[in-house]
Formats: C-alpha cells, structure tokens, sequence
C-alpha cells in the first residue's frame, strides 16, 4: 500500500540519518535535538510552539519514560532546561492554548503563491 511505501522510506531515510522525527517532549527526545528543532523551525519562520508529555509520565511506573525517582528527576531537568533555553536564549514566551486562538481569530489571512 501506498502508507507502507511511505513509512518503509521514511524508516530507511532515518537509519541512513537523512531524516529525523523530533518531537518538542522530554518523552526520548535527547535535549539537544528538541532545542535543534526549536532553533530550525525559527528559522522557519514559526512561531508557536507545543512543548508536550503525557501527564502520567511525572508518576514513577506509569510510563516507559520514567520508570523510577532518578528518571523523574532527569525528566524535569530536561524540562527545566528546556524551558531555560526557550526564555533565556530564544527569548520566547509562554502563553495559554486560548491567547493563540485569539490571536489567530485577529490575524490576518495570507495565502502562500501557488508552486
């Protein structure tokens, strides 16, 4: 099927490291490719961005992500560190899913030139 096509390419691609799937989680995302994300898609010109993780995974046992109080801690390190880069370096800012919505509602409409 054309679905398996796709994920059989994009499996190849990332094993010959012409492709990686990051993701903005401490959920096994190393740190440092989670701030290359950041970095890159600002050069991208985006502006908004989802810092994500399943609630579950700030109790020890309930998720592969963090299976113990020495896992916890590294959790939220990486957030804490994260968080640190984003504000400090990259002088972003935190806002409510809401104040998106609104700002988005405001906003002007533009349409990309048909390729």
């Amino acid at each position: 099927s054309r679905t398996a096509e796709r994920f059989k390419l994009s499996s190849i691609l990332r094993r010959l490291n012409l492709m990686n799937r990051v993701a903005l989680t401490p959920e096994g995302i190393p740190l440092s490719e989670a701030k290359q994300l950041t970095k890159f898609l600002i050069d991208s010109g985006h502006r908004v961005f989802s810092l994500c993780y399943h609630s579950t995974s700030l109790t020890p046992g309930s998720t592969p992500y963090v299976r113990n109080e020495q896992e916890l801690r590294r959790f939220l390190g990486w957030l804490d560190a994260y968080l640190e880069f984003f504000v400090s370096e990259l002088k972003g800012i935190s806002v409510l899913p809401m104040d998106v919505y609104a700002e988005a509602q405001s906003a002007a409409v533009t349409r990309a030139p048909a390729a």
